[in-house]
C-alpha cells in the first residue's frame, strides 16, 4: 500500500529518523518489576503478563501501580536491563547513519531514573523525548510527533500511530497482538534493523 511505497522512498539514499519507545522495546521494564515485586513479596504467585492491566497479575492488585511507578521506581526503572544485544544493534542502526530519537512516557520520578538509565548503558542517542504524566486521552502524545519510522510495544501508541498514518513497526510483546493497518511486526532490535535495509 501507500505506507510501504512511501517507506520505499525514504529509504532510497535517505537516512532516517527512527522514533523509538523505551520500555518494552530496549528496557525489560516488565522482567524488572516481576524481579523486584518477588523479592518483597516472595510468597506471592505471579501470572505471566500479557496486558497493560497490571494488576491483573500481581496479587496486590491496583497497589501494583503504586509499587512500580513510585515506591520501588529506582529499583526497576535503573535497575531493569536492556533486552539482549540493544547496544549492539543501537550502535549498528548509527552505522548506517539513522538517527535515534527516544520517544517515552513516563512519570516525574521514573523520568529521573529512565534518563539516569540511559546515561549509564551510554547508548548511542540523538533525541531524549519523554511525556510528564501522560494520559492516553490526551492529544499531543508521540503520534503527533514526525519521525520517519517508529518502533513501539504499546497497543494503545500502536493504534494511534496508525490512526495518523505513521509508519509504525510493532515490537511484539505478549501484551500485544497485531493491529488492523498496522504491517510490519519484530521480535527484537535486530529484526528491526533488517527490516530498515529490506
Amino acid at each position: 500500500g501507500w505506507l510501504r511505497k512511501g517507506l520505499c522512498a525514504w529509504k532510497r539514499g535517505k537516512f532516517m529518523r527512527l522514533g523509538l519507545d523505551c520500555d518494552g522495546v530496549l528496557r525489560d521494564f516488565v522482567g524488572q518489576l516481576v524481579k523486584v515485586y518477588k523479592e518483597e513479596y516472595p510468597n506471592h504467585v505471579v501470572k505471566p503478563v500479557t496486558s497493560w492491566s497490571l494488576e491483573e497479575f500481581f496479587p496486590i492488585g491496583t497497589g501494583i501501580y503504586e509499587f512500580a511507578f513510585n515506591h520501588f521506581s529506582k529499583e526497576i526503572f535503573l535497575g531493569a536491563d536492556a533486552y539482549p544485544n540493544v547496544a549492539r544493534d543501537l550502535r549498528e542502526l548509527k552505522s548506517l547513519g539513522h538517527t535515534i530519537h527516544i520517544l517515552t512516557y513516563q512519570n516525574r520520578q521514573t523520568a529521573f531514573w529512565t534518563h539516569y538509565w540511559f546515561y549509564v548503558y551510554r547508548f548511542p542517542i540523538d533525541e531524549f523525548r519523554v511525556w510528564i504524566d501522560h494520559q492516553d486521552t490526551d492529544e499531543d502524545g508521540k503520534e503527533k510527533t514526525d519521525y520517519d519510522v517508529y518502533l513501539d510495544d504499546s497497543p494503545t501508541n500502536l493504534r494511534k500511530f496508525v490512526e495518523e498514518k505513521k509508519a509504525v513497526v510493532r515490537m511484539i510483546r505478549p501484551w500485544n497482538e497485531p493491529i488492523d493497518g498496522l504491517a510490519w511486526s519484530v521480535n527484537n532490535l535486530t529484526e528491526f534493523i533488517d527490516f530498515l535495509n529490506f
